[in-house]
């Protein structure tokens, strides 16, 4: 017990409660990094979501037209898509290729 009341055992225990301290901030740090804010994807209302898409219509390389919305993202965002054809075009497409 004596050597933890010396100068030396202070020392000791300022450097252990010094490492741990700078342990937990850079552990508070990584988190920060590794866990970062959620942020909206979308408005929450609708209708200002939907004035911002724009009506697409192309053929695809078999001849079937498709046609959708485009949502134009926000650079550095991550994208994804979807597409859906119509009924009609997937009559017609069989239609086609049964003649």
């Amino acid at each position: 017990m004596t050597f933890w009341r010396s100068v030396p055992g202070a020392i000791v225990l300022l450097v252990v409660f010094g490492g741990l301290a700078a342990l937990g901030m850079a552990g508070a740090q990584v988190y920060r990094v590794t866990h970062p804010a959620r942020q909206p994807e979308l408005a929450l209302n609708l209708a200002t979501t939907l004035s911002k898409a724009e009506d697409v219509t192309f053929k695809s390389t078999d001849g079937v037209r498709l046609s959708g919305w485009l949502f134009h993202g926000v650079a550095g965002s991550a994208r994804w898509c979807s597409a859906t054809i119509s009924a009609r075009a997937r009559t017609r497409s069989s239609t086609s290729r049964s003649r």
